[in-house]
């Protein structure tokens, strides 16, 4: 790479953040017009062609989001009206530059055609912004050219001003006197300036006339130890013989920055009282932007943030490497598998060596151990927590865009974006989320026409909902269109020959609809680029499975369908109970136990059609023995007198589990197989499930 790869490593996260962020307002803003949205959408654009900049090899991503940014200046300054053709042009830049980013971080640079590539859209923008030079009605609400400087910025000239050598006053005076004009600018850059792609020093040297200037650096810092490079804290003030016209094109990206005034002989006079009289002067000569309602709310105390507590909220966020998380979770993870050892150690100690008392030792440092490292777990895997809004953020872009496609009108509800779990567990969810959600827009949802012949309103609507079920996390897909017809996936799966006639007859509605997720199995009449070759559903079941998760499928005909998603909220760590059968130790998920049953008489053992159902609450469960379902040695003889149950639940279904005896929950640490073992059918925290079924 060309240029320090922990720039470019830092660079492609940041730009990832901001083309989500600038992805999500957009899409937001063709519901409803907000000017705060469209300034953060201005600031996502100016902050990836500025940090861009600092590549010379990444020009091609400083061009696109140039002109990209000039768009949205003119649409946030009133002179161009948002419109959906904007969106789509702003949408396709975002997924250009998205592109490259992904080739930037495999190979380090933009592919070499990438000029080529992004013409068609800088020229596009180009176009729009052609037309915007026409002349325009003039909007409602005129446009900043300099925005409200607050109370400290005013003053500050209005001290500084009348200290200035008094032959420069007089020099000045002089030039106002023949009818020039001057300016007196205070230009405080934000701190977090460079990490948006500002550079102020550079922007002060593109004044064309400075006459006076001054720089203040702010307080010291305490010691070498608390200085932050990264934090700029100048401020500056200046004289310049540059228009305001100018300076408000200069600074038209740092506008909220910049405190203007037009100069007046009054403000250089030494003698001239501070009174209101003096202040009112000064407030005159800024912006006509500036309201007296602006200035009575910049002039209140804690009007602003205070600075102090915006480096604090600042600082309180720490980006960390991927990688490094990861292995401290491992860490953990060693750490929970040497805490383990001690409880075996302290019954061996007291079994098989007799030294009671250092028996008891060894399990009170363990009882000391096990409260941190159940901190430290904690901790990890709280590091390791997404909002399910990760997996969420795609889908306004994807339903916009398909409906468009397919004619239809969609509205999406998206509930519970604030539900948390595991990083690979939301990122398990996104491509099963992303088969269901089209499957939904393509077979489930009418078109407008069909839907008021139904007796429907012609906006469908699709609902992505999550909740925390347990130790679970349920992702919910609902739909209001057509449902699933039961008939028509029986007559299907006897064409395909899914199961046989006499099983698909016995099988209840809903059995039948749960074929769907069947490999090769597809309702369309019709293979398109979104649907119709079978694989969509039988995807999402293989993916969910994989991650020891569940899928269920409910639907009514005409009313629409639902598709229920469970997966554990935590892949790294997990509880199990752990059971003693025969010569074996073995563990169940404690997220799927139900309850655990001792010294059961046989006469709760109830026979039907030859399965043994044990009562449980009033309910009768299949009864399994353990031994059975793992072929152990002599299971066959095995008698049932007084017996161990443990109930859990396995694919939704509630069962019970002969067992000899079951002892504590214990912490484990979940990893895939690795080598020859990876290739074991049911790894990966499945294999108790297919050893059972």
């Amino acid at each position: 790479m060309a240029s320090d790869s922990s720039l470019i490593i830092q660079f492609i996260a940041e730009t990832r953040d901001n083309l989500e962020d600038a992805a999500r307002g957009l899409l937001e803003l063709e519901n409803s017009a907000d000017q705060e949205l469209i300034n953060s959408i201005f600031r996502n654009f100016h902050t990836i062609k500025g940090t861009s900049g600092i590549f010379p090899e990444f020009k091609a991503i400083t061009s696109l989001t140039h002109v990209a940014e000039d768009l949205m200046d003119q649409i946030r300054n009133g002179h161009m009206q948002l419109v959906a053709e904007h969106v789509d042009l702003f949408l396709n830049t975002l997924d250009l530059v998205g592109t490259w980013l992904d080739l930037i971080e495999e190979t380090g640079a933009v592919p070499h055609d990438a000029p080529t590539t992004s013409a068609p859209l800088r020229e596009r923008f180009l176009a729009f912004l052609n037309k915007g030079d026409e002349p325009q009605p003039a909007p409602a609400t005129p446009a900043t050219n300099a925005v409200a400087p607050d109370a400290a910025s005013r003053k500050a000239l209005h001290d500084w001003l009348p200290t200035l050598p008094v032959q420069f006053r007089q020099e000045c005076a002089s030039t106002l006197a023949a009818g020039e004009s001057l300016c007196a600018i205070r230009y405080t850059p934000d701190e977090n300036s460079f990490f948006f792609g500002d550079d102020p020093i550079n922007l002060m040297r593109q004044l064309l006339s400075i006459h006076q200037l001054e720089i203040e650096t702010g307080e010291p810092p305490e010691s070498l130890d608390s200085y932050d490079p990264f934090v700029c804290r100048l401020s500056f003030m200046a004289v310049v013989g540059d228009s305001r016209e100018s300076l408000a094109a200069l600074f038209v990206y740092v506008d909220d920055q910049l405190c203007l005034v037009e100069l007046k002989p009054e403000h250089l006079d030494r003698r001239k009282p501070r009174n209101q009289t003096a202040t009112g002067a000064i407030d005159s000569a800024v912006s006509p932007a500036v309201s007296d309602d602006d200035r009575e709310q910049a002039a209140t105390p804690g009007a602003a943030l205070d600075p102090a507590h915006k480096k604090s909220a600042t600082a309180a966020v720490l980006k960390i490497d991927q990688s490094i998380i990861n292995r401290f979770v491992d860490l953990v993870g060693e750490i929970i598998i040497a805490k383990n050892t001690l409880p075996y150690l302290s019954r061996r100690t007291a079994d098989h060596y007799k030294i009671l008392p250092l028996a008891d030792e060894i399990y009170n440092s363990y009882d000391a151990i096990n409260q941190i490292v159940e901190s430290l777990q904690e901790i990890a895997l709280e590091m390791r927590m997404l909002p399910v809004a990760k997996a969420f953020d795609r889908f306004p872009r994807l339903v916009r865009d398909i409906s468009a496609k397919l004619g239809k009108k969609i509205n999406l509800v998206m509930e519970g974006e604030e539900t948390k779990a595991d990083k690979d567990v939301i990122e398990a969810l996104s491509e099963p989320m992303v088969h269901m959600v089209r499957n939904s827009l393509d077979h489930g949802l009418e078109t407008p026409d069909e839907r008021i012949t139904a007796g429907k309103s012609p906006a469908g609507t699709i609902k992505l909902k999550a909740y925390q079920d347990n130790s679970n996390i349920v992702v919910e897909i609902h739909d209001d269109g057509r449902g699933i017809d039961p008939d028509k996936i029986r007559k299907k799966a006897a064409e395909k020959e899914i199961v046989t006639p006499e099983a698909l007859a016995a099988m209840t509605d809903e059995a039948v609809i749960q074929l769907i997720m069947a490999p090769n199995f597809s309702t369309a009449d019709a293979i398109s680029d979104l649907s119709g070759r079978g694989v969509g559903m039988d995807v999402v079941n293989s993916m969910v499975q994989g991650f020891g998760g569940t899928v269920k499928i409910f639907s009514t005909k005409g009313s629409g369908s639902q598709v229920r998603l469970t997966l554990p909220l935590s892949m790294a760590i997990a509880k199990l109970l752990i059971i003693r059968q025969g010569d074996s130790t073995l563990g169940i998920p404690s997220s799927e136990i139900v309850e655990a049953l001792i010294d059961l008489p046989t006469s709760r053992i109830t026979t039907v059609a030859k399965l043994p159902l044990l009562e449980v609450r009033g309910n009768l469960v299949p009864l399994y023995r353990l031994s059975s379902q793992l072929a152990m040695a002599n299971a066959s003889l095995e008698k049932l007198d007084n017996f161990s149950a443990v109930v859990l639940t396995v694919r939704g279904e509630t069962v019970a589990l002969v067992v000899d005896s079951f002892s504590e929950i214990i912490d484990v640490v979940v990893k895939p197989l690795e080598g020859y073992m990876s290739g074991i059918v049911g790894g990966g925290g499945s294999l108790f499930r297919l050893l059972m079924f």
